[in-house]
């Protein structure tokens, strides 16, 4: 079995973003694509000589936080109908 030489992937955070930034990152311009460029540079400027002419595919990792939920009212409040039900 011949031994390869693997080279790590390239995994690009980019958190949470605006939408109108991910439709341009997905349209290959804008700030985004920009940051995604500047990670693959990095990444093949560390590999060996022998291994810099070959393709580098970025993977791009984007996410969306879940929205607190606020509550609307106090859980203890003397107005609230449901604390008579409580004793």
């Amino acid at each position: 079995m011949e031994k390869t030489n693997v080279q790590p992937h390239v995994i690009v955070d980019l958190g949470k973003r605006k939408k109108k930034y991910i439709n341009d990152l997905k349209n290959g311009c804008g700030k985004l694509m920009t940051e995604v460029d500047v990670a693959v540079e990095h990444a093949r400027s560390t590999l060996p000589d022998a291994d810099k002419n070959k393709a580098v595919v970025p993977i791009v990792i984007l996410y969306r936080q879940k929205k607190k939920r606020k509550g609307g009212s106090l859980p203890f409040s003397p107005l609230n109908p449901l604390n008579l039900l409580r004793f």
